[in-house]
């Protein structure tokens, strides 16, 4: 599972990481707590391994769009920053937030929702 945002560009049939480079995407991949963005080639290691999601963890994510920043939260304890774009990153369109769950290969797109900006 991932989780984090995305902009219309974003293409919701294809797989997040792989398929979407060089979109406007912001994630975390749940089961390696590893980040992407289609601003990077490569992931980045956010979650140490023995701090990973399991079953029955709340997950939440914060998008500052004043400053450009993204934290996820593991229940409730602030991870930290993940992606930190500067203030202006986020004014330039729409963001809309982002699931995507890999074994049963549905995503969760609210385009019609978008976060104001």
């Amino acid at each position: 599972m991932s989780i984090g945002y995305c902009r219309d560009n974003f293409d919701v049939n294809k797989n997040a990481i792989i398929e979407n480079k060089k979109k406007d995407y912001w994630v975390l991949d749940m089961f390696d707590g590893e980040t992407y963005s289609g601003n990077f080639p490569q992931y980045i290691k956010y979650m140490d391994d023995t701090d990973l999601f399991s079953v029955g963890d709340i997950v939440g994510v914060k998008i500052d769009l004043d400053n450009g920043i993204i934290e996820y939260f593991k229940n409730g304890k602030n991870l930290g920053v993940a992606f930190n774009e500067g203030p202006m990153k986020f004014r330039k369109g729409k963001v809309y937030p982002f699931v995507q769950l890999y074994r049963c290969k549905v995503s969760v797109y609210q385009q019609n929702n978008p976060i104001k900006v």
